[in-house]
This record gives C-alpha cells, structure tokens and sequence, in this order.
C-alpha cells in the first residue's frame, strides 16, 4: 500500500503568515504553561505586517492574544492597545464588541468556542446535538481552501484516518463542508490535557513514561500498517484524557 503522508507542505499555501499565527499561538501556551515572559502582541503584530500580513492572519493573531488574556481573567478591553495602527485597533475594538466572532453553527453542530489554532487552521469546540455529545471541530484556513480539489485534499486525509481502530489514535466521527466552510472535519473531543502541559506541570514516574511512549509507539505502529504518515509528532499533539488515557491526534493543525 502506497504511504499516506498526511500534513505535507502544499506550495506556498504554508506561508510565513500561517507559521507566525501558530508560533504565536505556542508562545502563549508555553506562558501559561510555564509563565515567563508574556509575548509582546506588539511585536508579533509587527512581524505579521512587515510580512504583507492578510486581515485573516491578523485577525487569528488578535484572537490568540484576546483569548490568552481572557484565560488569564483578564477582561481586555479597546484602549489597551491604543498604541498600535488605527487599522489594527480598529479589528480589536471589532472582535470586542463581538461583531467578529465565531460561527454559530457549522453543519449541524453547535459552536461552542475555540480550542486552539496554528498555520493549517482552527479547531473548535462543538456540541451535537443529535447525538448529545461534544465534539472537536477542524476547520482548515480560508487560503487553504480556496480551490474545492484543495478541500478534497483535507477532507481525503479525513477519511483515511477515519478508517483507523485504534484505542491510541483520537478517532475521526464525520466530515462536510457548507458554503462559508468548504472543508470541516469533526473528532472524538478529548477533555483533558497534552503531553507537553503535563510534563511541565507534574514529575511523572518512570513507568508512566514509559507507558506513555509505549502507547505512542503502538498507535504509529498500527497507522504505519494502514499507510499513514504522521509526520508532526510532538507532545502537544498527543491527548491525556481525565482518565489518564494517552491517544495520538493525527488530524492535528498546529
């Protein structure tokens, strides 16, 4: 069976943009995680724009530093940010007001807030309905997407993964696409933390180490099988559940 590789860099889709976003994003996990210096949006912002930065880049980089603020109970508020360019403060004063936010709906599934975000796209807390359960909802960049055989792309990845059984690997429930998201692909929702915050925030024991490369090992071995190529492992794209259940998530854009 001919190998899958999965998340490979399309041209010049990946751009600097995308990657500034998603170091952005790390930063500010990293702050949380470890504290430290608190990443200077001003700065970031300026990288973005000497780049030629999209209103959607910037508009992801402001969601970054709003959201980290928020879950720091910080209530960010327009004129904290009177020091950059009208252009920039004008997009903030808009996400604060809230008439720039997050889709109510995508397909049939209820949108409940963002989890996290990188240089391929978003990934966002649903809620179906039908089936009375949380989901993780993935939705690549707009740029990504453009074309509907760039969609195709995605959503063929997604299928691949969803024929994967296996207790180690976060399984794939549906996909679709509407007319505002060409591309969505919808996860098991793990409720929990990664790998990275939990080694940072604990002094685990030898066998739990082990244990947890152990299983690692065993989902990248059962996805080599099925031709699947991972290809961006790390230890925040591997999920611990509340109940201590370590699995891989392949269909992880960050």
């Amino acid at each position: 069976m001919e190998v899958r590789k999965l998340f490979q860099v399309r041209g010049a889709r990946l751009t600097t943009q995308h990657d500034i976003v998603g170091e952005f994003w790390e930063a500010w996990e990293n702050y949380r995680a470890v504290g430290g210096s608190r990443p200077s949006f001003r700065q970031w912002i300026e990288q973005l724009q000497a780049d030629g930065g999209e209103r959607s880049r910037i508009n992801n980089l402001l969601d970054v530093e709003l959201s980290g603020g928020r879950a720091l109970g910080e209530q960010p508020q327009g004129d904290d940010y009177d020091e950059l360019p009208p252009d920039v403060r004008s997009m903030i004063r808009a996400l604060l007001d809230g008439s720039e936010r997050l889709p109510d709906k995508i397909g049939r599934y209820r949108i409940e807030r963002q989890l996290g975000f990188g240089g391929f796209g978003s990934v966002l807390l649903g809620h179906d309905d039908d089936l009375q359960r949380q989901v993780a909802i993935k939705v690549p960049c707009a740029q990504l997407v453009r074309e509907r055989e760039d969609a195709e792309l995605y959503l063929d990845e997604a299928r691949t993964v969803a024929n994967l059984d296996h207790p180690n690997i976060v399984p794939v429930h549906d996909v679709g696409s509407t007319d505002e998201f060409p591309c969505y692909i919808v996860s098991k929702y793990v409720s929990g933390t990664d790998l990275r915050h939990w080694s940072n925030n604990a002094r685990p024991p030898f066998a739990e180490i082990a244990n947890t490369i152990a299983a690692v090992a065993e989902a990248l071995h059962y996805a080599h099988k099925h031709g699947v190529v991972h290809r961006d492992i790390k230890p925040g794209n591997i999920l611990i559940d509340e109940e201590g259940r370590r699995t891989l998530s392949i269909l992880v854009w960050r």
